[in-house]
């Protein structure tokens, strides 16, 4: 394996940690906020060969938190959203990388609301 190739390993693989993290803190964020609402969620939910990062199947809500590699996925992401919507009809809310944890919970308390 050549030096560039190791490089280029080591870059990806710090990438995927640190989406990891990202994806990793703003979940359990969401987490303890349902938890101290007493809303049951389920993470990972599959729908058909999709799955969301958490559904909350009182309120029929399904959240994707949305790290950096999303934007270069748009409309792959555009394409799976409307099949997940087709199959279960739920409402989605998408969280991107940098969104302050408080905008965060505002905006699925909103939604929440919407949905109840």
């Amino acid at each position: 394996m050549t030096k560039n190739a190791v490089d280029i390993l080591i870059n990806k693989f710090k990438y995927n940690v640190r989406s990891a993290r990202f994806e990793y803190k703003y979940l359990n964020e969401i987490e303890d906020f349902l938890d101290e609402m007493n809303i049951s969620y389920t993470e990972q939910y599959k729908v058909g060969n999709y799955r969301i990062d958490l559904y909350i199947p009182k309120f029929n809500l399904a959240i994707e938190i949305d790290e950096k590699e999303h934007k270069y996925k748009r409309e792959y992401d555009k394409i799976r959203q409307k099949y997940i919507e087709k199959q279960i009809h739920c409402a989605f809310i998408r969280i991107n990388e940098g969104e302050s944890c408080g905008n965060i919970i505002a905006r699925i308390t909103k939604k929440l609301y919407k949905c109840a």
